[in-house]
């Protein structure tokens, strides 16, 4: 028997050419994965979806408020023009928001969380309607009646 390095010339020798054409191949791919990896899938990542309408309000909150009191003639008048909004939007998506729809009786004055709600959206007089979206605080300006507030949450939602 010879020795190693000649059993591994006879054995490998007439496929040098090969095996050395292979091993440049997998370091290649390797350095193209490894570029791949680090620069390009990144950056497709961060520009995915950027270019769409509305892709960056998908699932985000968009809360109607309508405060009012059990008192007040107007309030009265307002109340079933928003059940009957209320029950065809909450839990609904449009445009890409969560209609999510709050009712504020605000006819206990010593409830403190009733407080600052009316402190935080500045309401002074019944019934007043409000829109947060995305922290921003809309005011709602309009007779309150179902077809003026679809009309004022469509306004808002389609921008």
């Amino acid at each position: 028997m010879g020795s190693f390095y000649e059993t591994v010339n006879r054995y490998f020798k007439p496929y040098m050419f090969y095996i050395i054409a292979f091993v440049i191949f997998i370091v290649f791919v390797l350095a193209g994965l490894y570029a791949y990896n680090k620069y390009v899938k990144k950056e497709l990542k961060e520009k995915q979806f950027k270019d769409v309408a509305n892709t960056n309000t998908k699932g985000v909150d968009l809360e109607i408020l309508f405060f009012h009191v059990d008192w007040c003639p107007h309030c009265k008048t307002a109340k079933p023009e928003w059940d009957s909004f209320k029950s065809a939007f909450e839990g609904k998506q449009l445009n890409g928001y969560n209609i999510i729809c709050l009712d504020v009786d605000c006819t206990e004055e010593g409830n403190s969380k009733i407080t600052q709600m009316i402190n935080k959206y500045d309401i002074d007089s019944f019934p007043t309607m409000k829109m947060n979206r995305e922290g921003k605080i809309i005011d709602y300006e309009a007779r309150i009646t179902r077809n003026n507030l679809e009309e004022f949450v469509n306004s808002f939602t389609s921008e």
